[in-house]
């Protein structure tokens, strides 16, 4: 972008310096709840495995 020229041509007129501006984000995600997703499935993992324990500790043996 250049700024229009001046009226008259005075070379020593320097133009205005611009406000340094912070950057602006284009474009932002949006928030789905996966940050718990790990947690979760390792509470689940956790569930699982302590119930298949369970189950071959317990099970019924066969025939004695």
């Amino acid at each position: 972008h250049t700024p229009p020229a001046a009226s008259h041509a005075d070379p020593t007129v320097v133009p205005p310096a611009r406000a340094a501006q912070a950057p602006q984000a284009l474009s932002a995600l949006a928030h789905t709840g996966t940050d718990a997703t790990v947690p979760a499935l390792a509470g689940a993992g956790a569930l699982v495995l302590g119930g298949a324990v369970l189950y071959r500790r317990f099970r019924p043996t066969a025939g004695h």
